[in-house]
């Protein structure tokens, strides 16, 4: 099977295409001209440079493929201009799916983001795929945009499309990097504090796996929460700590101090410094405030989804950040 994996450079996107190579797949990467290359395998992988902003170019690299594995989704950097961001991300995700209907992409594998999955009843419920979701409940602007996202992939029965979403995802090739920055800025005691928060953690392997099962299986449509360890943010970055050797956060930082702080960093980032990044990014407050306790239990039942510990994920991560000059 020939498979296009949008986002192969990326953290979960890397993970994919080794398993998948692994797994005797004919992997094709898309990826930007900017693109850092060096931790994919060097053979028997083409590459096709593109953007998800230039049709032509999605065209031409799913041209004889099968599959396409979408794990490039728009990530709202700053939360600013937020309807201008969601329309921004809509118009590259019809961008894909026009692509590959072209192309006659026969399966579809959407990696989409718990900010999709709605809230639960009280703090003592867990969250699955039938969870009642409503855009009132998450003004965010990194949730408003993946809902929209993803509600247009679950609209494709014609690509036979699944949509996989994974929690907090750890493990090794984290090279931007992204959720393995708190486990980074720990070891290097950047992190004197932690906010109350609940959290869902898996390793990035785990969700890799699943992907080479739901591209061999065609049939298996809908959306599936990919998890594994329902806890808090101060516990886990207690794990990371411990694994890491380094002293965990003991302070806990107030969330009506870290709003504020929050969105002070990204005026002063964007409009002042003209920033890539905000040093205090409020996506990053959003994720953990709406973040919420999960059920897997769908996906274990359909994929034999049996996530391994997450304390190999968290020493993984350590152990690659270490080697690489982190």
């Amino acid at each position: 099977m020939k498979v296009l994996i949008l986002g192969g450079t990326g953290f979960i996107g890397i993970n994919i295409v080794r398993q998948l190579q692994a797994d005797g797949f004919d992997i094709h990467v898309f990826h930007r001209q900017t693109s850092v290359l060096r931790y994919l395998p060097e053979h028997d992988v083409r590459f096709f440079s593109g953007d998800l902003d230039n049709p032509v170019s999605l065209t031409q690299a799913m041209q004889g493929c099968d599959a396409v594995v979408h794990a490039a989704g728009y990530y709202p950097v700053y939360a600013l201009k937020k309807e201008q961001q969601a329309a921004y991300a809509v118009s590259q995700m019809k961008n894909v799916l026009d692509a590959a209907r072209k192309k006659a992409i026969t399966r579809f594998v959407y990696i989409s983001s718990l900010a999709t999955l709605g809230r639960p009843q009280s703090e003592k419920d867990l969250v699955d795929e039938d969870t009642p979701y409503d855009s009132g409940d998450f003004p965010a602007a990194y949730h408003q945009i993946k809902y929209r996202m993803e509600k247009l992939v679950m609209g494709c029965d014609d690509l036979s499309a699944i949509v996989l979403i994974p929690t907090a995802v750890f493990g090794p090739f984290d090279h931007k990097p992204t959720t393995g920055r708190i486990i980074l800025d720990t070891l290097k005691g950047k992190l004197p504090v932690y906010l109350d928060g609940r959290m869902n953690a898996v390793d990035v392997r785990d969700i890799a796996k699943v992907v080479a099962v739901a591209l061999k299986n065609r049939r298996i449509t809908g959306r599936f929460i990919l998890g594994n360890w329902n806890t808090t943010l101060k516990d886990f970055l207690g794990m990371a700590a411990q694994i890491g050797r380094v002293r965990a956060p003991v302070l806990r930082f107030p969330w009506n101090l870290a709003y504020p702080l929050a969105h002070l960093s990204e005026f002063v980032g964007y409009f002042i410094l003209h920033q890539k990044n905000p040093i205090f990014p409020v996506t990053g407050l959003d994720l953990l405030k709406y973040s919420t306790h999960v059920s897997f239990e769908k996906a274990r039942r359909t994929f034999n989804f049996l996530p391994s510990p997450i304390s190999v994920a968290i020493r993984d991560a350590i152990d690659w950040f270490r080697e690489n000059n982190y």
